[in-house]
């Protein structure tokens, strides 16, 4: 049998592709460019965070390290566009993030500094567009495999 054009016209006319709007996994965390450049960044912390990478072990000046990053990007309304922009660390050996299991889920992870060489913070965003705080690295020891 030949399709015309005729033929394949009503054929797509009557056909729905799907009525699911989204995968079904709830660990699927794909923000468009879009999203990106209009949803503010925020922090969470969902979980306890990886040892030794936790806020028992940081000394003040760690804290104020943490204190600043928080300053100049929350506390500046800037979106995750813009926060990527200025502090996501690109220079690691994957890039700007690295594939992690975090929980038996597989997570896209993050890093960012303060503005300093040595500070450094680790974490994923979940799917209310949260970066979630996994490891807070103040000396920049952690070492991506």
């Amino acid at each position: 049998m030949r399709l015309t054009d005729n033929n394949r016209t009503k054929t797509r006319s009557n056909q729905t592709l799907t009525d699911k709007t989204s995968t079904g996994e709830s660990h699927v965390k794909s923000l468009t460019s879009d999203k990106r450049s209009s949803v503010l960044f925020k922090v969470a912390v969902t979980e306890v965070l990886q040892s030794p990478y936790t806020f028992a072990k940081l000394k003040p000046q760690d804290i104020k390290g943490f204190s600043q990053f928080l300053k100049k990007t929350v506390g500046r309304n800037l979106t995750i566009s813009e926060v990527e922009k200025t502090y996501l660390r690109t220079d690691g050996p994957h890039g700007g993030k690295n594939t992690e299991m975090i929980h038996g889920i597989e997570q896209n992870v993050y890093h960012f500094s303060n503005g300093e060489r040595d500070f450094r913070i680790h974490g994923y965003y979940n799917l209310d567009s949260y970066f979630c705080l996994c490891r807070i690295d103040p000396h920049h020891k952690f070492n991506y495999k």
